[in-house]
């Protein structure tokens, strides 16, 4: 059963059951194959219950709701769930669970693929995960904070040495934002819980604040900070800018403990996980950005701690196509296609060099035409990551996908994802790959080639989305990119 895009089970014991004869109006909410295609993923792991497998959800842009929480992996594999990453530039969903539900995991983000990248026997209890400057940061409590490679090599201490903090206790969420990692820690678990910001190295530790509540976890947006904490009988959320000045709390509500947290300033929304004092009756809610009413966005059939969405939820009416950086002499021009521009005041390219951290880069006023530049004449060494901010009249935002390019490096690839897709389209990724017109086939199951598209790529990075034939049949289709140099052979599951 759902009502205002919440879903609740209905369970039959036998024998008979007396219902009143009262007449009652029911009203249910649908929306079309269209408006889906606004869909946000959200991600979360589970943390207690009988399904111990990677959850997803959705939230529509349009109407504002929620579906229902199904699961993506299906090994049953025993996992604490307490926090999930999203690494977008190379779409992986790195979790804590595993045989032991302590090992560091990571799949795709459609589920398949589950990997173990770190077994538990390295850990002593794990919690936090963030994602930023191309490593997976971990806090483990009572021992130390890690940072290791994105595919899970190089495992670091960064805690214990020179400039780093030298006493790991009580050590909870970490968040990584402009270059610099952000986590809890009651040293020696005694005293109070403090916030910390150190370099991405935990070198230059800072302590910005402390609370005597337990926090739980943390968030870092647009210069402030904003964090879960509960004090055994009410659970919090709490700001404070980055820079300093008072705490503010924007709710709390008695009787609950407040758990995961995610901040989405497009839609000026702040989401979090709740559960009542005996860690049932879980919800995942909201609150207004400036603070307010608790809303219960979704029922969670088990306790739920980190989550975390696909993308910023916009409803701005622009549609990014396509998207590409292609690096010339010492420059890098970028180049993005649009359709839908409707309202739209003007574009910002953003740049990073970990694909995490963003900054604005250079700035392009909308104007009537489906194709725009813009070039970057001093871009960083190494790696440069682009994504374009697309602003209305309105101030609401949307980000197009993001590319890379490594000024150092000639390594090609070309990536077609999601591998399993319901609405009819999949994105193409080709990284440095050479400069030709390439041939997109698509085959299905029968042998026969159902879809076919030309590109047109002048090298470097580029993102384009392939839009297949409505009211194809379910199955799995090959898909068969051909170019001057490059065969490339794949496949996606319509379902």
């Amino acid at each position: 059963m759902s009502t205002n895009g919440q879903y609740y089970n209905i369970v039959s014991t036998g024998g008979t059951t007396a219902f009143s004869t009262a007449e009652e109006t029911a009203s249910l909410v649908t929306y079309s194959a269209a408006s889906a295609a606004a869909d946000v993923k959200l991600y979360m792991p589970s943390v207690s219950g009988t399904d111990y497998n990677l959850g997803t959800s959705s939230f529509n842009t349009t109407t504002g709701l929620f579906k229902h929480l199904t699961s993506i992996t299906s090994d049953g594999l025993f996992g604490y769930g307490t926090d999930i990453a999203l690494d977008e530039v190379n779409n992986k969903l790195y979790w804590i669970g595993g045989a032991t539900g302590l090992d560091l995991m990571r799949s795709n983000t459609d589920g398949s693929n589950v990997e173990t990248l770190l077994t538990g026997s390295t850990f002593s209890w794990p919690g936090g995960l963030a994602i930023g400057n191309n490593k997976v940061y971990i806090t483990d409590y009572g021992v130390a904070l890690y940072s290791v490679n994105l595919d899970g090599t190089g495992l670091t201490a960064i805690t214990g040495g020179a400039g780093q903090a030298a006493n790991v206790g009580d050590v909870s969420d970490i968040t990584f934002y402009n270059g610099k990692i952000y986590y809890f820690n009651q040293p020696g678990y005694a005293g109070g819980n403090k916030l910390y910001q150190a370099d991405a190295d935990g070198t230059n530790t800072v302590e910005l604040l402390t609370t005597a509540n337990y926090p739980y976890y943390l968030d870092v947006v647009n210069g402030n900070l904003y964090w879960t904490e509960n004090d055994g009988v009410s659970g919090f959320l709490k700001t404070r800018a980055l820079s300093g000045g008072a705490v503010t709390t924007l709710a709390t509500v008695t009787g609950r403990n407040f758990y995961g947290l995610m901040v989405n300033p497009v839609n000026s929304k702040i989401y979090f996980t709740d559960a009542n004092l005996s860690s049932v009756d879980p919800y995942l809610n909201s609150v207004p950005l400036a603070g307010g009413a608790v809303t219960r966005e979704l029922v969670l059939e088990e306790q739920k701690y980190g989550f975390v969405f696909s993308r910023s939820m916009s409803t701005l009416p622009v549609q990014f196509i396509a998207v590409k950086a292609t690096p010339r002499n010492s420059q890098v021009i970028t180049e993005w296609k649009i359709a839908e521009q409707d309202n739209v005041s003007h574009y910002v390219i953003e740049r990073s060099a970990d694909g995490r951290s963003f900054t604005d880069a250079g700035i392009v006023q909308a104007e009537q035409k489906s194709v725009y530049q813009w070039t970057d004449i001093q871009p960083l060494a190494g790696n440069n990551y682009y994504r374009i901010r697309a602003v209305d009249t309105d101030g609401k935002k949307l980000y197009s996908a993001t590319v890379q390019v490594n000024l150092g490096s000639t390594a090609q690839s070309i990536s077609v994802y999601p591998t399993v897709t319901s609405n009819e389209q999949f994105t193409l990724r080709l990284q440095n790959s050479p400069t030709s017109v390439y041939t997109v086939q698509v085959i299905n199951p029968a042998g026969q080639q159902v879809y076919t598209m030309s590109i047109t790529h002048n090298g470097g990075a580029s993102v384009q989305t392939v839009k297949l034939p409505a009211n194809l049949a379910k199955g799995l289709y090959r898909v068969i990119i051909k170019g001057k140099e490059t065969i490339y052979t794949g496949s996606i599951l319509l379902q």
